[in-house]
């Protein structure tokens, strides 16, 4: 079973834009492997966090249109010896994004340093889906966040919203 996501960015002021993720998508793998990408980035290149985010998101979704299965390991846009398959893009924006179908949305903000975590959860007085921030992540060298923690209260907080 797979946990869908999107990995995104927000910049200038404009909603965010992103790419498709299929599997893994939680903030105790997806989230936790975003920000340790970044973070190493930074360190083994010695370039600021911004640098690292704007290469990430250069890296991660401007040259993967396509989407990942597996971030950094298997993308829907490359064949295994990167050739470039021509699959549809799979940019997606909010208005686009469908909180059914992709549980977990990363938007990074290279000049805010953040990583905003939002999830969906089924509205009872709506009947619908929609998304929640959850969590907003500093992208700070020094800090490594409680990824397990934080994905615990999303799945809380997703659930209480869904009751009321």
């Amino acid at each position: 079973m797979s946990t869908r996501a999107i990995i995104a960015v927000e910049k200038d002021g404009q909603p965010w834009q992103g790419v498709y993720h299929h599997y893994d998508g939680y903030p105790s793998w997806l989230g936790r492997e975003i920000y340790n990408a970044i973070q190493t980035d930074a360190e083994m290149n010695d370039i600021s966090m911004r640098e690292a985010t704007y290469r990430f998101v250069m890296k991660t979704i401007t040259a993967h249109k396509g989407g990942w299965a597996v971030l950094h390991e298997r993308c829907f846009c490359h064949d295994a010896d990167n050739t470039v398959r021509h699959e549809p893009d799979m940019c997606l924006t909010r208005a686009t994004a469908d909180p059914l179908h992709h549980e977990f949305v990363y938007v990074l903000d290279p000049e805010k340093l953040t990583m905003t975590v939002l999830a969906s959860y089924y509205s009872n007085s709506k009947s619908e889906y929609d998304y929640f921030t959850g969590a907003v992540i500093p992208m700070k060298q020094d800090e490594n966040p409680p990824w397990d923690y934080i994905e615990d209260n999303i799945r809380r907080e997703a659930e209480q919203r869904s009751e009321a």
